[in-house]
């Protein structure tokens, strides 16, 4: 598992395993010490200041009340001296007794605290009586209540706050050997991960010391294979110069093929624009026929319409003739039955007979061609309306010709913006083979160097050498790039119209290019 792991990070490792070494050591020291020291502010806090204050009540029980009354019996002191003295006793052993019973205490302690507590109320109260009688100077009654009542509840109080004392120095030793063992637990346990630390460092360095030696022997043979790789190097990278050179001559040809082709490209864009012009000329003629033929369509239906009254007005000037002929047969009759007289009457009724035959002929005649004046509007209406639909369908077909050159012209102009990106390519294309024969050079050179430097004898100068190197080296290929050698004319832009058409793009980028190598 370990071969499989770099060097530098097995020195990682080692360095790691060090500092958890020294953490595990210092984390264990530190809760260890923590450990000691709540069980040293345990003894201090709970059992030495306990032993003060009980040290305390006990010297004021002793000497301050104990002692005063022996004193007052004796004649040492006055009875306000000596009740002074108790009072303020009373207010200490209070003070310090009210502090020990707040600190922590084991079970026993616990017991015996509150049988203390007991006796010492006890015995105030006997003080306060004690009082009364120092008050009154009562010396008699003073001695004897002393003596038989006072003194033996202050040494019985006196005996458990002895007691008291040897609980805290007990507890007190308890702590003390528990903060031995925790010591010992702590030493222990330092010295282990120690000792694990250390195992585990020593592998590790054994393992790495193990690999880098192999490393060593490894680098050996790299050598010598890179002496080899040196002198192939050189040799391709002469190959790859001339093959540069011969591309960039190629992309050069193609670049000046391109520009043709895209000049071409013009000459068919201008054309599609003039074809589609024309094509919207065309159909701007034909709508405006289209609505011709409508108007026209429309005046022949009302002159079939005005031809067919006039037909009806002409049949009633014949059916007036018809009438007046009568009317003139009826006037002859008549004339005859006059005889003489009525001769002349007879010649103008048949002159209006001959006028009403004529009327009647010709009112005849103008009926016959007002029907076929009808019969040949109504021809030419219906040929109107069949030649609209068909008018409009060429009307159609033109603006679909239309539509189909807009689309030609920007599907035409696409290709020639792709012509022209293929130009840039192309020019790209020669500069970089250009830089590919500068590098090949350059490539010839550090292989020249590695060779030097795989070479070296034990006693030569490495450095020197390299720095003669640098010094003698080709020095990269340098070009600035010009566009303007394979410049392409830039053409007016087609009207934008909606179209479906195909946009070429070849400066984008895609997984496919991640597949060729970059120079």
């Amino acid at each position: 598992m370990l071969q499989n792991i770099k060097v530098s990070a097995k020195l990682y490792i080692l360095v790691g395993v060090l500092f958890l070494t020294i953490g595990a050591v210092g984390v264990t020291g530190q809760l260890n010490l923590k450990d000691v020291n709540a069980s040293l502010q345990t003894v201090f806090e709970d059992r030495v200041v306990c032993l003060k204050q009980l040290k305390v009540v006990s010297d004021m029980y002793l000497i301050n009340i104990k002692g005063v009354t022996q004193q007052i019996n004796d004649g040492s002191i006055n009875f306000k001296t000596g009740k002074k003295r108790i009072s303020k006793a009373q207010k200490e052993i209070k003070a310090n007794w009210a502090a020990y019973v707040a600190t922590g205490a084991i079970p026993e302690e616990k017991q015996l605290s509150a049988q203390t507590a007991e006796l010492m109320s006890n015995a105030d109260e006997s003080l306060e009586t004690l009082k009364v009688l120092m008050d009154k100077e009562d010396k008699p009654a003073f001695a004897s209540l002393a003596l038989s009542d006072v003194n033996p509840k202050v040494d019985s109080i006196l005996n458990n706050v002895n007691t008291l004392v040897d609980i805290q120095v007990s507890v007190a030793n308890d702590e003390y050997k528990n903060g031995q063992i925790v010591y010992s637990t702590a030493k222990t346990h330092a010295y282990t991960v120690i000792f694990l630390g250390i195992t585990i460092s020593l592998l590790l360095a054994f393992f790495i010391i193990k690999n880098i030696n192999s490393i060593v022997a490894r680098l050996k043979d790299l050598v010598s294979y890179a002496q080899v790789a040196s002198e192939n190097i050189s040799s391709a990278s002469s190959q790859m110069s001339s093959s540069a050179q011969q591309m960039s001559e190629g992309a050069t040809e193609q670049a000046a093929s391109a520009e043709e082709v895209s000049s071409s490209m013009e000459e068919i864009v201008s054309s599609i624009q003039q074809n589609t012009e024309n094509a919207l000329q065309t159909e701007k003629i034909a709508l405006k026929v289209v609505e011709d033929i409508v108007e026209g369509n429309k005046a022949v239906n009302i002159t079939v319409q005005s031809m067919k009254e006039i037909a009806e007005r002409i049949s009633i000037i014949g059916d007036i003739a018809r009438q007046t002929n009568l009317l003139a047969l009826n006037a002859a009759v008549e004339a005859a039955r006059a005889g003489d007289n009525g001769r002349g009457f007879a010649v103008v009724a048949a002159e209006v007979r001959k006028l009403a035959e004529r009327c009647q002929t010709a009112a005849h005649e103008i009926n016959n061609l007002s029907k076929s004046g009808v019969t040949i509007a109504e021809r030419s209406g219906k040929l109107l309306d069949l030649i609209v639909p068909e008018i409009q369908k060429t009307c159609k077909l033109v603006q679909e010709i239309s539509l189909s050159s807009m689309e030609q012209n920007t599907g035409a102009n696409e290709i020639n913006n792709a012509l022209q990106q293929l130009n840039q390519v192309i020019q790209q294309n020669a500069a970089i083979s250009e830089e590919m024969a500068a590098s090949s050079e350059e490539l010839s050179g550090q292989a020249e160097q590695l060779k030097d430097i795989v070479n070296f004898d034990s006693g030569t100068d490495v450095k020197s050498r390299m720095d003669l190197r640098r010094a003698t080296a080709i020095k990269p290929y340098q070009k600035t790039f010009n566009g303007n050698n394979y410049a392409v004319k830039k053409t007016k832009p087609a009207v934008e119209y909606p179209h479906k058409g195909i946009r070429i793009d070849m400066n984008g980028k895609d997984a496919i290019d991640e597949k060729y190598e970059k120079y």
